[in-house]
């Protein structure tokens, strides 16, 4: 997304698993919130960005029958052309969940993006 690379990091968080449409990536990365989008990438390579505009909806989910461990969930506009790259494979994904590693982290993360939404 131009220009969004210069924005100021509002708070960046290591350990966080990402999961796509139910399923989890390889290893956690790195999730970092600007003042204009939410990104995620791995030492594997593997990354996510988009911009708040693309989230339709978000939550804290804390519920162990949607997913095992709390998570921020996101529904992402199809028409945002939201991509995820896995490797050399770039998938549109209409689904994502930011999994830290701690999971105190929940709040902190929901909050950031909550005032940019």
């Amino acid at each position: 997304m131009p220009g969004l690379a210069d924005q100021p990091t509002l708070l960046a968080l290591e350990g966080v698993q990402l999961v796509v449409d139910q399923s989890v990536t390889s290893e956690p990365g790195t999730w970092v919130c600007s003042e204009g989008q939410v990104s995620w990438s791995n030492p594997a390579g593997h990354s996510a960005s988009f911009g708040y505009e693309a989230i339709m909806m978000h939550s804290i989910s804390t519920d162990a029958a949607n997913f095992p461990r709390p998570c921020i969930y996101c529904q992402i506009d199809t028409e945002g052309c939201f991509t995820v790259q896995i490797g050399e494979e770039v998938n549109e994904v209409q689904e994502v969940r930011f999994v830290p590693a701690d999971e105190t982290q929940v709040g902190a993360m929901f909050d950031l993006s909550l005032i940019h939404i």
